[in-house]
């Protein structure tokens, strides 16, 4: 197998995806921005409905692992806390999810998020789920306690395009556990 830039194994042409290109409505996106929102997809995929296929043989070794690092801190951050459009966060219900994402923050600048004790809630729960191309929206503010508190929805999912993506992806992934399955038979 020939070597690559850094050392890496090359991909077998055949095996090679290439991300699919995402349309935005005022303007193109540069390659460089493709193949940022392609990894961010890719890593929401493996930590949500692709995970049973991660091991599979559509990914090359050194980014198995690279998946795989990344999956075992996200995975201690319970991120389902903050995902989901129907979710309102609030000071209140972030701020336990914000001391168990403050006891990893050494592990979290593997993932180029830092996190200080000044870090605002709603900054920490966006520069998380950003790792997955998501966004918290902000919903409103009311006074509770004689204090001005701002509130934000969880992140809403991805886009309908994105979506087409991961469900490709996903019958994609079963169709190779079936083929591999029958092929072991």
């Amino acid at each position: 197998m020939n070597q690559g830039k850094k050392g890496r194994p090359r991909k077998d042409p055949d095996r090679i995806v290439v991300p699919p290109s995402v349309e935005q409505p005022d303007r193109p996106l540069t390659e460089k921005e493709c193949k940022a929102k392609y990894k961010k997809l890719q890593l929401y995929y493996y930590f949500t409905i692709g995970r049973e296929y991660l091991n599979s043989s559509t990914l090359a070794h050194y980014e198995r692992v690279k998946i795989l690092k990344k999956l075992e801190i996200l995975d201690k951050l319970n991120i389902p806390h903050v995902l989901g459009g129907e979710k309102i966060l609030s000071p209140e219900n972030l701020t336990d999810w914000f001391e168990n994402l403050y006891r990893y923050r050494f592990e979290l600048t593997r993932l180029r998020i830092g996190i200080t004790r000044k870090t605002r809630l709603a900054c920490a729960a966006q520069r998380v789920v950003r790792l997955f191309g998501l966004d918290i929206i902000y919903f409103d503010r009311v006074v509770e306690n004689g204090r001005l508190e701002y509130r934000y929805r969880g992140a809403s999912f991805h886009a309908d395009a994105d979506r087409c993506i991961l469900n490709e992806w996903l019958e994609r992934d079963r169709q190779a556990a079936i083929a591999e399955r029958t092929r072991h038979e």
